[in-house]
């Protein structure tokens, strides 16, 4: 026990190499006593010495005993803190006193993390209800908010995990990121803007013309919908039309779109309409052109087996506390239905979290992931072998390098083989059933439904927003093609060139969480079930997660069924 005591001190600080065996023995002692872990007691103590003792030549068995008097003190006034609220009355103490035992929380936190090791599950009346909503597990039941396709049938998992394969090009674990230039954001535009080029030319077979030079007569223009200020958004007399630099020279025109009875444009997209340009200076669209029908090579494939996958997105866990709830509840539901597959997409360790972001909570980041999100689902998955579960991460994450997109994370030996990390954003085929399923854990509806200039057609029905707000990244063929990203998403230009891209089989299924309102909902020509699960924790309680159930099936909007349900 000894040694581990001085290993843990040791990833904190190599000040503590050497430390004597009577000081280590007393460090034991007072771990027992509390029913502290060993990575708990290390962090605690280090905080001590850092504030208390600050460079001091080394570590005494006065310091140690100093450091058990400060611990017991601190578990003594979050006890009487306890016992004020449950007797009705307010305790005087602000947020981050309550939290200031560091070892009284952590030991608290440890056992549940060694609960939720030890059991198939851990159970939610194990939390401390110190939650606005507290979670029962007869709450895990959850209640159905909507449903597509709800005359489908449900369908359970095998005895083992089905199988899935990366289709696309997934970025290798070791590949850098930061390193992207300018050139490098010019030629994922260039390479975007050429490849509709290309497409538009087999469809239409006519060659683009360059978007600078002056036409008479209406003919084919290509190129990227781009707003005429750095900072400005979209209106119709900001619009800018982009060329590719191989056609056009990278030239920038303006785009008179008066003459169009609806559209939907943002900044990034890449658009192949037809028009004039009378001066070379400003080109009036006639028609926006539709993108390319899918072929037998890209059309989405149908289910040939049925299978079922519950998807859900972070984070886990309510602002108030650090215990998961939300996911403890989760995986509750998850244990009684046992889908073949379980996505779990990030933010697993949330940076908006107020704990995290105040500095209120000592503890590692990574340590956060490993004891109280990872432990409890590798818990769940040896309770439920069948269950494949996905782990997409998002940049968000605080214990992951903040990049988009990213690849797969690496996991410290994984309890389970059934524990999949995937690259963020990321398209698989689900092998059991024969299906595609693409997904990214980043916002896209949140962020392009900010930029996105809409002109409806007044005589046609009003279409549906969330749906067409999901389309753009079918017609895109992109993850995300809003271009400049939004402030906040460190998008890697050199990475994005191949890994944001939608690979040759389009998904039946695209899944993009998001804090707008969940859904399910077919995208135009029914080829595609477009799903936003919501999040699992929202605002102070529960939020949504998805049940998405797959039957053999000519059409995917005949073989797919999803219910939206409330934690």
């Amino acid at each position: 026990m000894e040694a581990l005591v001085q290993a843990a001190l040791l990833r904190h600080s190599t000040a503590y190499k050497g430390l004597e065996p009577g000081v280590l023995a007393e460090l034991v002692d007072v771990a027992a006593k509390a029913g502290a872990d060993t990575g708990a007691l290390a962090a605690s103590f280090d905080r001590f010495m850092t504030i208390n003792r600050f460079g001091a030549a080394g570590v005494t068995l006065e310091d140690v005993e100093a450091f058990a008097a400060s611990e017991r003190s601190a578990s003594a006034k979050a006890l009487a803190d306890k016992t004020n609220l449950t007797g009705g009355q307010r305790s005087a103490t602000t947020p981050s006193q309550r939290i200031s035992p560091y070892l009284h929380t952590k030991t608290a936190a440890s056992a549940q993390a060694r609960a939720a090791v030890n059991s198939p599950l851990p159970s939610l009346a194990r939390e401390s209800g110190t939650s606005s909503t507290p979670l029962r597990p007869t709450e895990a039941s959850a209640q159905l908010v909507s449903s597509h396709n709800p005359g489908l049938a449900t369908c359970a998992a095998g005895a083992t995990p089905a199988a899935i394969r990366i289709l696309g090009t997934p970025l290798p674990s070791e590949a850098r990121f930061g390193t992207d230039s300018l050139e490098d954001r010019a030629a994922l535009l260039e390479q975007r803007i050429r490849a509709v080029e290309v497409e538009a030319a087999g469809r239409d077979g006519a060659e683009a013309h360059p978007v600078g030079s002056a036409c008479q007569d209406a003919t084919l223009f290509v190129g990227r919908i781009c707003c005429d200020t750095e900072e400005g958004r979209l209106n119709p007399q900001s619009l800018l039309l982009e060329g590719s630099q191989a056609l056009s020279g990278g030239a920038r025109v303006r785009l008179d779109v008066s003459r169009l009875a609806a559209f939907r444009l943002f900044p990034g997209q890449v658009v192949s309409l037809r028009g004039t340009n009378p001066s070379g200076h400003c080109i009036i669209a006639a028609e926006l052109c539709g993108t390319r029908e899918p072929d037998a090579k890209t059309s989405p494939s149908h289910p040939a087996a049925p299978t079922s996958v519950v998807l859900a997105a972070g984070p886990y866990c309510c602002p108030e506390n650090l215990e998961y709830a939300p996911l403890h509840a989760l995986l509750e539901h998850c244990r009684r239905l046992r889908p073949a597959h379980l996505l779990l997409a990030g933010p697993w360790v949330d940076e908006a979290h107020p704990l995290l972001a105040g500095g209120l909570v000592d503890e590692t980041f990574q340590s956060i992931f490993q004891t109280r999100f990872l432990a409890t689902v590798e818990a769940f998955s040896g309770a439920c072998p069948g269950t494949r579960v996905l782990l997409l991460p998002s940049p968000r994450d605080l214990h992951l390098p903040p990049v988009f997109p990213a690849p797969a994370p690496r996991l410290a030996a994984p309890a389970t083989p059934a524990l999949t990390p995937l690259p963020n954003p990321t398209t698989i085929m689900l092998e059991d059933a024969g299906l595609a399923l693409g997904c990214t854990s980043v916002d896209w509806l949140m962020a392009v439904g900010r930029e996105e200039l809409v002109r409806l057609d007044p005589g046609a029905p009003a279409p549906d927003r969330l749906a067409q707000l999901a389309t753009h990244v079918l017609e895109q063929r992109s993850y995300f093609p809003l271009f400049p990203p939004p402030p906040g998403l460190p998008l890697d230009a050199r990475r994005a060139r191949a890994a944001l891209a939608l690979p040759d089989q389009t998904p039946a299924v695209l899944v993009l969480p998001s804090d707008l309102a969940p859904f399910a909902r077919l995208a135009p020509g029914g080829a595609t079930l477009c799903i936003n699960p919501g999040r699992a924790a929202k605002g102070a309680g529960a939020g949504t997660f998805a049940h998405l159930c797959a039957a053999p099936g000519e059409r995917v909007c005949d073989a797919l069924r999803c219910d939206i349900l409330r934690i």
